[in-house]
């Protein structure tokens, strides 16, 4: 079963690059452009992984991890990375995130497909990850 990866950054599109070798190792992308956009898509879907700039409306973001989180245990919660202009120590600690969740624009591929595929199960670990809200709260 494919892998959902969803992005809800609205000047972002990944390279052809990264969506080729994605669609080779079997992850679908989708791109959302607002915060309402992205909440549905989240609950109708399900995504495995979420890019997310936390400009785009953060607490209606935040309410709807934090439901995905209650509905499901914070295991179903998808892997989510903050992106923004700011370096990944920035990020992180203005939106009291995990630094290594926190992805610079323009985004390093390589970078980029470490984070995603190292998250894929082995020896039984979920792909997905227990992270915070969005606001780190």
């Amino acid at each position: 079963m494919a892998k959902l990866l969803l992005v809800c950054d609205p000047p972002m599109k990944l390279s052809k690059a990264i969506t080729a070798e994605c669609k080779s190792l079997d992850l679908d992308i989708g791109y959302l452009h607002g915060a309402n956009e992205c909440r549905k898509a989240i609950k109708m879907y399900r995504p495995d992984f979420l890019i997310l700039s936390p400009h785009v409306q953060p607490t209606e973001l935040d309410r709807t991890m934090r439901w995905l989180g209650h509905s499901d245990g914070d295991v179903d919660r998808p892997r989510v990375f903050l992106t923004g202009n700011e370096t990944p120590s920035e990020l992180a600690d203005r939106w009291s995130w995990p630094k290594e969740l926190c992805l610079q624009r323009p985004i390093n591929g390589q970078q980029l497909m470490k984070l995603l595929f190292d998250a894929t199960p082995s020896a039984g670990r979920s792909s997905r990850m227990e992270t915070p809200g969005i606001l780190g709260a």
